[in-house]
């Protein structure tokens, strides 16, 4: 597990410390009263984030265009760089409490899509090799199983980790939709 820990973590800080420098840039161009740009930054982040649902869409559609793995470095990608658009698009103000309780919301569903994704495929990859060296030790697929049947327990528990993600996404989405409507409102568009 070592070496795989330490790359989700070092990856996490990497993203964590590419959203921090998006919200520091946004407030210093919310100082230089380049409201436009951030304006539009939530509104390309937000779409980037979109469409990179169409991972999600893909697992539960086989007839959706496209390869799976194609989809999941889209979702993957553009829910990095999406997020570090709507970092930029947050920072510096504080001034409505619509927007941050969607952001907080946002980061939540970020950070635990990104520890499910990591430990999900961790405990996949660490369960086959199991299973394959107990196999080769001359033991059954079966008794290989019964050998890691916690491990393969907690993976299926893991798995059920959608059932948090997928609402908390849901919700995300109502906040954004309100959030949206908000500040067409308060914009005058």
């Amino acid at each position: 597990m070592g070496g795989l820990l330490w790359r989700v973590v070092w990856a996490g800080v990497g993203v964590l410390v590419i959203w921090y420098f998006g919200y520091i840039l946004g407030i210093q161009w919310f100082e230089e009263h380049r409201v436009e740009t951030l304006y539009w930054s939530g509104i390309m982040g937000t779409l980037l984030v979109l469409v990179s649902i169409g991972y999600s869409v893909k697992k539960r559609v086989k007839t959706f265009p496209g390869k799976l793995i194609t989809w999941l470095k889209i979702h993957v990608l553009f829910t990095i760089v999406g997020n570090f658009l709507i970092c930029f698009h947050v920072g510096g103000r504080t001034h409505a409490i619509v927007p941050w309780a969607t952001f907080v919301l946002f980061f939540i569903v970020m950070i635990s899509g990104q520890i499910g994704y990591f430990l999900h495929f961790y405990i996949k990859k660490k369960l086959t090799i199991e299973k394959k060296s107990l196999m080769e030790k001359g033991k059954s697929r079966d008794e290989a199983e019964e050998d890691l049947i916690w491990m393969v327990a907690g993976e299926k528990m893991l798995s059920q980790w959608r059932q948090i993600h997928f609402p908390l996404n849901a919700t995300l989405g109502l906040l954004i939709a309100l959030h949206i409507l908000s500040a067409v409102y308060y914009r005058g568009w």
